[in-house]
């Protein structure tokens, strides 16, 4: 659809012309003719001219050579000279030149009229314009149809590729989606023993993205010049628009989904539905089962506000944050909604996303672990793949979901608890945290700390090299009950190593082993020694 120096050449009226140079040069596009008569007339050249000449200002060599230099310089497609009437041969210079340059130098016979060559590549040219009006029409019309009936993926680059017939495939950004069209075998391999980023390097492609946000790549198995013609470059711009009205209509029911979701869920956790009906009622919106005991499981991130508000401050503003945040979410949906071939109710808020899962009793309850191992890989992944971090809070299971306002309040106190004392990026289960949910309330307090140094005297600075460490010697015989023979092979020392530590850890402290408060005075100041260093799950 576009006419091209070779198509002007087979032309009738262009018999007898002989190309003198610059044969690989003949697809070259023409969009208009044009004569250059005087030395200055290149300067009017905007691209795509067959230029036409009797050569009579450039009989001069260096006159020539600098016209083809100029010509090829601003674009022009070619050159076609009466070569018997002024100049008689073309220097070899300047043919070397457009052989470089694969810038054709024809040669025009004197006896054919410049009329007989302007005029029919004109109307080759018009022919060829009025040509790509129409299928830029019918390409129009296609796509167009295609988001009227608000068309699939699938159906869209299948409707391209009938356009172009190129290989092709989309990539969805967010899923790993391949949709792929019905000649799309070879990328298809080569995206699966390839990384992404090297297939990118190597085969021409197009973002396709919505509001800054990257919604996937089309594709293709051709050199990065076909994409650019009109055939294939109309059609391309009409499939990543009908895919980004596809996007935008997904994005728009998103919001609706997520807006009732949250709503939903939020009611929940706050005790907000007066009637069980009405929240049977929504939960098959969802598809969710609310039935049995279930806990709350908060997952907030780690200095997000203070991280938005020091961007917005920085002027780089709040969207970078924002996708961040969208990434966290994502992560943490992917790893916790369908756990154990569930499927949750969660709500994100400001700075956190909130999940309900079912619950049971202590040590009876065999999903527990399961929500244990994915926390943890959860928290892994938001670490490695965004570098922020989350602190989790997992509420104690009430028999009813219309008592999760209990269990999301101590996943939230739980989870602030920990923070407080040891910066997060840590699970704070609330029924394992004991009597750390009074001793919280007055760490960190003068009169908290005094006890701490009454009771734990120097130990914590016992630990000088070449010395045991009388502190974790401690804690571990506080977690065995202070029983001598149950604390020996955790601490990996003989019975009687430790009967004697036990006595120098008493002397220090100058407390007596058989004195029941001293011992729980001892036991309550460990513990507040553990919320002050951050260390309060480890034991």
């Amino acid at each position: 659809m576009t006419t091209t120096v070779r198509e002007t050449l087979t032309l009738d009226s262009f018999k007898g012309f002989r190309v003198l140079a610059g044969q690989s040069g003949l697809d070259r596009a023409v969009s208009t003719t044009t004569f250059i008569e005087a030395p200055d007339s290149w300067k009017w050249i905007r691209g795509g001219e067959f230029v036409l000449t009797l050569g009579y200002a450039f009989q001069e060599e260096s006159q020539l050579f600098d016209l083809v230099h100029k010509l090829i310089d601003h674009g022009a497609s070619c050159i076609g000279i009466k070569t018997e009437r002024f100049l008689k041969r073309i220097p070899e210079n300047v043919l070397e030149l457009a052989e470089q340059h694969s810038f054709p130098v024809i040669d025009i016979p004197i006896s054919v009229p410049f009329a007989e060559i302007i005029h029919p590549v004109q109307s080759l040219v018009i022919n060829d314009q009025a040509r790509l009006l129409k299928y830029s029409e019918r390409v129009r019309h296609a796509f167009f149809a295609l988001s009227v009936k608000a068309a699939e993926i699938e159906e869209i680059i299948q409707t391209l590729w009938e356009f172009i017939h190129l290989d092709l495939i989309f990539l969805e950004a967010s899923t790993g989606k391949k949709y792929l069209t019905s000649d799309s075998s070879h990328l298809l391999a080569v995206l699966d023993d390839k990384p992404l980023k090297d297939v990118l390097a190597e085969y021409p492609h197009e973002d396709v993205t919505l509001n800054g946000r990257l919604m996937g790549y089309l594709i293709f198995d051709t050199e990065p010049e076909k994409l650019g013609e009109h055939w294939a470059e109309i059609p391309l711009n009409q499939a990543k628009g009908a895919l980004l009205l596809y996007f935008q209509r997904l994005e728009a029911k998103k919001q609706v989904e997520s807006r009732y979701r949250n709503e939903f869920v939020q009611d929940l956790i706050s005790r907000n539905i007066r009637m069980e009906q009405e929240a049977w009622n929504r939960a098959k919106v969802f598809n969710w089962s609310l039935e049995g005991p279930q806990r709350v499981v908060v997952v907030d991130i780690d200095n997000y506000k203070s991280t938005l508000t020091s961007s917005i401050s920085r002027g780089q503003g709040a969207s970078a944050v924002e996708n961040i945040k969208s990434r966290i979410y994502s992560i943490a949906r992917s790893l916790l909604g369908h756990l154990d071939g569930g499927k949750y109710p969660y709500a994100e808020m400001s700075d956190s996303i909130v999940f309900i899962f079912p619950g049971g009793t202590r040590g009876r309850d065999a999903f527990y672990p399961k929500l244990l191992d994915a926390l943890d890989s959860m928290m892994k992944a938001i670490r490695e793949e965004t570098g922020f971090t989350v602190t989790v809070g997992i509420g104690e299971p009430r028999d009813s979901v219309f008592d999760c306002s209990e269990s999301y309040r101590e996943a939230c106190q739980g989870l602030e608890l920990l923070r407080a004392s040891c910066g997060g990026n840590k699970i704070a289960p609330w029924e394992e945290m004991g009597v750390f949910k009074l001793l919280s309330s007055i760490s960190g307090t003068p009169e908290s700390e005094q006890f701490v140094a009454r009771w734990l005297g120097p130990l914590p600075a016992s630990g000088r090299q070449g010395e045991q460490n009388l502190l974790e010697t401690l804690k571990t015989l506080q977690q065995c009950g202070f029983n001598l023979k149950e604390a020996s092979p955790l601490l990996a020392i003989h019975y009687n190593t430790l009967k004697y530590r036990w006595k120098k850890i008493c002397d220090v402290l100058n407390i007596d082993p058989a004195n029941s408060n001293d011992l729980l005075n001892v036991s309550l100041a460990l513990k507040l020694h553990q919320l002050r260093d951050g260390s309060l799950m480890k034991d």
